[in-house]
């Protein structure tokens, strides 16, 4: 039976290879570039008389400063179908997330946006730029 921290944790080391900080769990204090796991959200028995279950987790990437030009290139490289920094390429390369699940797939990216940057001495005067990726998966 599949767990919200498995595969948490399998959509995390799919993006190990992104190269910076990933986290199965979201992160107390994000400093950009890194990527982190939220959720689930459930949708209970799905097919008829019980069983499957849909979960939907929500991967957030953030990338640097909204106002700094490297960091939208990146989100680009990021949104992309495929590619080395595809999140959705990334996430989809081990489907099964090493048998945690029974499939899955990114069903969309929510575009630019922009977060608040907290530090331990306050917020930011510059809001950072990133992404929320929606994974469905079927328990």
């Amino acid at each position: 039976m599949a767990t919200a921290r498995a595969i948490r944790e399998g959509i995390a080391a799919n993006l190990a290879p992104l190269g910076h900080q990933v986290s199965a769990t979201t992160l107390a204090n994000p400093w950009p570039p890194c990527a982190f796991v939220q959720g689930p959200s459930i949708e209970y028995d799905r097919t008829f008389g019980g069983g499957d279950d849909d979960w939907t987790f929500t991967v957030v990437v953030l990338v640097g400063d909204a106002v700094d030009q490297a960091a939208q290139e990146a989100l680009d490289e990021y949104m992309a179908r495929d590619g080395a920094r595809s999140v959705k390429a990334l996430i989809e390369s081990d489907r099964r997330l090493g048998g945690a699940c029974s499939d899955l797939r990114v069903t969309s990216a929510s575009g630019p946006r922009l977060y608040a940057s907290d530090t331990p001495n306050g917020p930011s005067a510059a809001p950072m730029l990133g992404c929320e990726w929606t994974v469905q998966v079927i328990s």
